[in-house]
């Protein structure tokens, strides 16, 4: 009787939770599919249009499956003010489309790992430990944004409002942030998103080329379209290029032909014909 028991309570712990598991998943996939239909509101387009002048140059092909990831992205996602910020619906509009358009073409996922998006007023200072031989240093530092490994984002409004605003400068705080999430989608941020199989080595090789021709430039104090941060680590530099990629991508693609090449095949669209 113990062992029939013992046997039932097992089968209980193990298919319980799995079919909740897969009751709720079935459940998220169904709403996705039903916000994917859902009219977009005139008042968030005649928003987007206002300030996000982007927007208004994707194709009418794309922009159906972009609505449907914002719509995805303000339900599913959370907000929090910090700083005594306190978050609207335009606020949360605005950062959901810039961080959709990165999802334009490739996917059916809305940031799966991404829990909570915290927004701050402007700039904030980060505190960060450095360790050296001898001694641990605080090391404060102040930040328009920041990307966590355990789904998690954070973004300072001025900023975003100016990325949004300027689309041509390759400066973007939203996309950067969000390339460092679809970088976190393999489980870390090395610069090596999700890829086919048969792209992996290629997209190794080039990235790695690429990065340490942008170190070498920069070192004989050469400019370069892809902003000096990208030099930091191939993490920046991946989330750099996307920056300038989505805004400079006439330059990118005159400059690092093979570069552009290589993310227009990873983000499966091309900017230069956004007119």
């Amino acid at each position: 009787m113990e062992s029939t028991l013992a046997f039932f309570t097992l089968i209980a712990i193990v298919v319980v939770p799995a079919f909740w598991f897969l009751l709720r998943d079935s459940l998220r996939q169904k709403r996705e599919r039903e916000l994917r239909i859902t009219p977009f509101p005139q008042a968030y387009t005649t928003i987007l249009e206002k300030q996000f002048p982007l927007y208004t140059r994707i194709p009418p092909s794309l922009k159906a499956e972009l609505h449907g990831d914002i719509l995805i992205f303000l339900e599913e996602k959370r907000f929090e003010g910090c700083n005594g910020f306190v978050v609207t619906e335009e606020n949360k509009l605005l950062i959901a489309a810039q961080a959709c358009v990165l999802l334009l073409n490739r996917t059916k996922y809305v940031y799966p790992r991404l829990t909570t998006v915290l927004v701050y007023p402007e700039a904030y200072v980060h505190s960060q430990t450095v360790l050296s031989e001898s001694e641990r240093i605080e090391n404060d530092t102040p930040v328009a944004g920041l990307s966590y490994s355990y789904g998690v984002v954070s973004l300072a409004w001025d900023h975003v409002q100016r990325g949004a605003r300027n689309e041509e400068d390759g400066t973007n705080v939203v996309f950067h942030e969000f390339a460092h999430q679809l970088d976190n989608e393999t489980g870390s941020m090395d610069g090596i998103p999700r890829l086919e199989s048969e792209t992996n080595r290629q997209w190794i090789a080039t990235i790695d080329r690429e990065f340490r021709e942008l170190i070498r430039t920069l070192h004989h104090r050469h400019t370069d379209v892809i902003d000096q941060y990208g030099a930091t680590n191939p993490a920046e530099f991946f989330a750099v290029v996307t920056e300038t990629f989505f805004e400079k991508p006439d330059r990118l693609n005159r400059e690092h032909p093979k570069l552009f090449e290589l993310f227009t095949a990873f983000y499966r669209v091309d900017p230069r014909e956004w007119d």
